[in-house]
């Protein structure tokens, strides 16, 4: 009875196109049926790869790649035609399975076992592909993150502008912690350079730098009543431009509420200038005469946006000038969301510290 029961399982597996799961990357792909599958190690930094290995997926799409001699901790990727799933391998004792449809995997939609590093990578930049998941909460998760070749991936294929550079160059020290002479290790160091240098001449073309007074700003909130910049020195200001129409400037509004919230009693406060109203361009529109209601709309739109998004704060002000608001000329804000830390003297501490918000306050505090 045992002998028929063993036959009729292994013919079962083999009629289903099972393959013995080996030590290496395994993996069922639904629409990768009888295709050829590459694992290839993979160099994100000059988008070069090398294939370690392949195999030929049966017709329910499963496939066994072994792990051959001499694998180190990187960055590989399943292979499929024209489709990649990204996974980092730093254990090579345990084999790993990878789940998902072909059309998805690009994308970061798969499920992996046997490799944590993976499968956390899959589900932070999946949710971020999907805007399940923000820039900030993805910065605090790489800054917390203990596998320098997780938060290394993480890094490159989340955070591509040089506004990130803080949490690239913390990604780099974990990486020359764990191998100081590895060669990827070494192009990090370049690329991170690279952002520096596009960062700096960035900095050099900005009207506002770092150690300059802070132009006042004298601005009706939406009570009416006059509101001056100048008036809060001696607290530690974000000085946030954003608008209710602004996307991004929602999104990053609750991290600001957050350390508003967690700091306001130590002398840290928000001045907010609305880019809200009417410029030139849409006031030509409408009819002159339906330019007040017009400017009424848009005035409701950002009051309604301060309580939805809770604004706590007091000072909140707008000329409802739009891009000709008045303080975004005198700071040079060509895109929004764009904030300057100020000092409690009153000078630029931090041009955008979005990411790094939270410690940038404690250092002024």
């Amino acid at each position: 009875m045992k002998h028929i029961l063993f036959l009729f399982v292994a013919t079962f597996l083999w009629s289903c196109g099972s393959t013995t799961i080996s030590t290496g990357v395994n993996g069922t792909i639904t629409g990768a049926e009888s295709l050829n599958v590459f694992l290839d190690k993979v160099n994100p930094l000059n988008n070069t790869n090398s294939v370690v290995a392949s195999a030929e997926t049966s017709k329910n799409g499963t496939f066994s790649i072994p792990y051959p001699e001499n694998m180190d901790p990187s960055i590989y990727r399943i292979r499929i035609g024209r489709k990649s799933a990204y996974l980092v391998l730093d254990d090579f004792t345990q084999p790993v399975t990878i789940t998902g449809d072909l059309n998805g995997i690009q994308n970061f939609d798969f499920q992996v076992e046997g490799s944590p590093a993976s499968q956390t990578m899959a589900n932070s930049l999946s949710q971020l592909r999907s805007r399940k998941m923000d820039v900030n909460k993805l910065v605090q998760q790489i800054q917390a993150e203990n596998n320098p070749m997780l938060a290394f991936a993480l890094s490159i294929f989340g955070l591509n502008d040089p506004s990130h550079v803080a949490t690239h160059e913390s990604t780099l020290k974990k990486l020359v912690a764990a191998n100081p002479q590895g060669e990827m290790t070494e192009m990090y160091g370049q690329y991170v350079g690279q952002l520096q240098q596009l960062l700096a001449k960035r900095r050099v073309n900005e009207l506002i730098k770092v150690g300059n007074e802070a132009p006042d700003i004298e601005l009706p909130g939406p009570d009416g009543k006059s509101r001056k910049l100048s008036d809060l020195k001696g607290k530690v200001v974000l000085l946030d431009f954003w608008a209710s129409w602004c996307g991004p400037c929602r999104k990053a509004n609750p991290k600001v509420v957050e350390v508003y919230k967690k700091y306001k009693d130590k002398g840290f406060t928000v001045a907010s200038v609305s880019l809200d109203g009417l410029d030139t361009r849409t006031r030509g529109r409408y009819p002159a005469d339906q330019i007040p209601n017009q400017l009424e709309r848009q005035k409701d739109r950002w009051m309604k946006a301060i309580e939805q998004d809770r604004l706590e704060w007091d000072w909140h002000v707008s000329d409802l000038k739009k891009w000709e608001s008045a303080p975004a000329s005198a700071y040079g804000v060509r895109s929004i969301p764009k904030t300057f830390l100020i000092d409690r003297d009153g000078k630029i501490a931090s041009i955008d510290p979005r990411y790094t918000l939270e410690q940038e306050v404690i250092k002024y505090l």
